[in-house]
């Protein structure tokens, strides 16, 4: 009897041990997580701003394809006005 009850405390602190390490795993692994996760968010807010400045970027592009083709337009009219 006395063994088995031995045993049974010796199984025991094994399992105590064994659960000890994994919730010592489970928090790093929540901690990288984590970790990426904000890193994640940080890429998304970076390209989020890329984004924008390329939208600008696109419409002043725009801008002066507009004012070219009127300058060309205004320096064809003066051209045949000569």
């Amino acid at each position: 009897m006395f063994f088995e009850e031995f045993n049974l405390s010796k199984k025991r602190e094994s399992l105590r041990a064994k659960i000890a390490k994994l919730q010592t795993r489970i928090s790093a692994l929540n901690s990288k997580i984590s970790a990426l996760r904000d890193k994640q968010a940080e890429y998304v807010k970076k390209m989020s701003e890329y984004k924008a400045k390329a939208a600008r970027y696109y419409e002043k592009s725009k801008d002066y394809e507009r004012e070219s083709m009127i300058f060309n337009k205004t320096a064809e009219s003066l051209e045949g006005m000569e």
